[in-house]
């Protein structure tokens, strides 16, 4: 060890050292010309500047944007006769009719715990799944959907999914899907200000919400005109008092299994005739039922 900490290394450690840079500093001369042809960095860069997406609508308030290398057209189809999510779900109902689709745990007790600064967390016990085929689920998705029309909701205007994400959720948003009708996601987090917002903005008619959130919609309703119709998803976590609500509001609200049973008492569909459309794909032309 040398005078002020210095290390002296022997000469054939300072010979590979210099051996090692002189190997490192020859690879980059040699390479970087190659680099240059092969990877083209000044192209790479105008790539990377280049537009890439586009607003679908020429307004201010838009947010949607689409790539422009496919902005009129999807950019790959898995299937040629399947170009929306309708006919990819009935694709997928008859290619897998007898799979499991859905999965469900049972709740069996619900635990609640009180945190040392007041809030409450609610711990679930769950049973094992219970599994839904492909079949079942679409008859659940054909019932809400014959039940929603039946409850005043028309296609073409805009319904609120207000919940957390579950099976309920998805069946409901297979139906609108099926009746034409265009979903508004709103986060089950989202403050009051939040849900009239959105509400107020896509001016929809119906609000499909979870139980517990009942009250927080009725609290906006005075704010909400455009708002007909309240369906909520059951809880089962316990009893849920329904004069609560009924003192809030007085528009009709049912649950998700009322409405399930509404469609299902409008009507069982006994036959499906599918015929050729004008672009030579098979389309459902009729369709008989019975009462």
């Amino acid at each position: 060890m040398g005078m002020f900490g210095e290390e002296k290394y022997a000469l054939w450690i300072r010979c590979v050292l210099m051996l090692l840079q002189f190997w490192n500093w020859l690879y980059n001369i040699l390479s970087y010309i190659p680099f240059l042809i092969l990877e083209n960095p000044p192209a790479r860069v105008e790539n990377s500047k280049r537009i890439k997406a586009k607003p679908l609508f020429e307004n201010e308030e838009c947010v949607a944007y689409r790539n422009v290398d496919s902005f009129d057209h999807l950019l790959t189809k898995e299937f040629d006769d399947v170009d929306t999510i309708d006919r990819l779900w009935e694709r997928s109902v008859m290619s897998f009719t007898k799979n499991p689709c859905m999965g469900v745990r049972e709740v069996l007790s619900v635990e609640r715990e009180k945190q040392p600064n007041g809030k409450i967390y609610e711990k679930m016990n769950l049973g094992k799944y219970i599994w839904y085929s492909y079949e079942e689920v679409d008859e659940m998705v054909q019932h809400i959907s014959s039940g929603l029309i039946t409850f005043g909701h028309k296609p073409g205007v805009n319904l609120i999914i207000f919940a957390e994400t579950q099976a309920k959720w998805m069946i409901t948003a297979l139906a609108c899907v099926k009746d034409r009708i265009p979903v508004v996601t709103v986060y089950s987090t989202l403050g009051e200000a939040a849900i009239i917002r959105a509400v107020n903005q896509t001016q929809s008619e119906t609000v499909v919400t979870s139980e517990h959130l009942l009250p927080k919609v009725a609290k906006i309703l005075s704010k909400c005109s455009s708002i007909r119709r309240l369906v909520y998803f059951e809880s089962e976590k316990g009893f849920f008092d329904r004069s609560s609500i009924e003192q809030l509001t007085r528009l009709p609200f049912i649950s998700f299994a009322e409405l399930l049973k509404m469609g299902e008492s409008k009507g069982k569909i006994v036959e499906k005739r599918y015929a050729a459309d004008s672009d030579g794909l098979a389309c459902c032309s009729a369709c008989c039922s019975i009462a």
